[in-house]
Order: structure tokens, then sequence, then C-alpha cells
């Protein structure tokens, strides 16, 4: 039994998450729903487990709540998230507490691999052996990693001639786009 659905953002028809679709048949976009009762039984539980398994790569902490059909074995995962947290307050007295996240720790120093951990595990579940993305930069570089990670899959990334740097084009090329 799946415990997630793609869901018409307009007609609310619902397909089946284990079918390749990229829209709705009106046309309209799709959303992934999940069923988090199912899921996650007993949420206080989940939540005291975080703090024990802390060791555990963030994304398979989190993937009963984030993506709970993903099965296991399909984890594409290069270590992203858990990424420091800095106390700047000091800086800002206005703010009784504010801190700042440093994405720039991920794999590919962007916060983009906590998305496409997603995405390219997914593709990698359904048997998919090609992903492609559209991007100028830190989109097209997370994909070509994850897909580089992924057995048997190829990651193709699309980029606008002339609009890129030397260095946005290096990391696709790098992780084999």
């Amino acid at each position: 039994m799946d415990l997630s659905i793609f869901k018409c953002i307009s007609c609310d028809n619902e397909y089946n998450i284990q079918e390749i679709r990229y829209r709705c048949d009106c046309g309209e976009l799709l959303e992934v729903l999940h069923d988090l009762e199912t899921a996650i039984p007993n949420p206080q539980s989940w939540k005291e487990s975080l703090d024990v398994n802390m060791a555990e790569i963030a994304f398979s902490r989190y993937k009963p709540l984030l993506f709970p059909s993903l099965p296991d074995i399909a984890l594409i995962t290069l270590s992203e998230g858990d990424t420091p947290l800095y106390d700047v307050t000091h800086s800002f007295p206005q703010f009784n507490s504010l801190k700042l996240k440093h994405e720039g720790m991920n794999p590919t120093l962007s916060f983009k691999d906590r998305g496409m951990v997603s995405g390219v595990s997914w593709a990698n579940h359904l048997g998919c052996e090609n992903v492609i993305c559209a991007s100028t930069g830190d989109t097209s570089a997370a994909m070509a990693a994850y897909a580089g990670a992924a057995p048997n899959m190829k990651g193709i990334v699309l980029l606008p001639q002339g609009k890129i740097s030397p260095e946005q084009l290096a990391q696709p090329i790098a992780f084999g786009a």
C-alpha cells in the first residue's frame, strides 16, 4: 500500500504515486500528498527517536515525514543535511533569538541537495535511466551529483548558452552530466 498519492491542484483527481506522470489529465499541476497518520502512527515516539538517531543521515531520519512511499533501498544520498546553525542574535539585538542555517555545507554547496535527494531517489525507485533539468547553477549541480551517485542513471542538464560562468558549468560536468 502506498502512503503517497498525486492529487490535482485544480480538479482533485488522484493518481497512483508509482505512475510516471507530470500533469493531471485536465492539464494542471499535481501535488504529492502523504498519509502521515499511517506513516507515523505515534508522532511523539517518532519525534523522540529523532534525538536518539542523530547519527542517521538527515533525510533518512525524516523520510517517514518527507517521503513515506520511498523504499529505503532506493534512497540516493550524499550525506546532505545536518548543516550547522549559527546564533547571530548578538548582531540583531531586536530579536530574542536568531539563527542562520549554513546550507553551503551540503555536498554541492547548496540547499538544492535537500530536494534533489527526494527527486533522484524516486527516479531511482521507478527505474529511470535518465533525469534531466534546466538550470543556470545550483539545481543542475545537485541533480548531476545525485544522478551520478545512483546506479545506472545519467544526469542531463540543459544550460543557457553564454549565460553561465565556467564555475557553473564545471560542477555538472564533474559529476558526469
